[in-house]
C-alpha cells in the first residue's frame, strides 16, 4: 500500500497519452553537385550578363 498527503480516497485516475506521426518528401528539388556549382560560378564570373 502507497500513501502520499495529497491522495484521496477511491479509485485511482490514470491519464495518458500517445502521439505518431509520418514524414514524406513530396517534392524533391535537384540541386547542383560541387563540380556543377563550381562551372556554374566560372560562367557567371566570365559572363555576368546570361546567368
Amino acid at each position: 500500500m502507497v500513501t502520499t498527503k495529497l491522495g484521496k480516497p477511491g479509485k485511482a485516475i490514470v491519464t495518458a497519452g500517445f502521439e505518431y506521426g509520418i514524414q514524406k518528401v513530396t517534392r524533391k528539388i535537384d540541386m547542383m553537385d560541387a563540380q556543377q556549382w563550381i562551372r556554374y560560378y566560372v560562367a557567371a564570373k566570365i559572363m555576368p550578363g546570361l546567368i
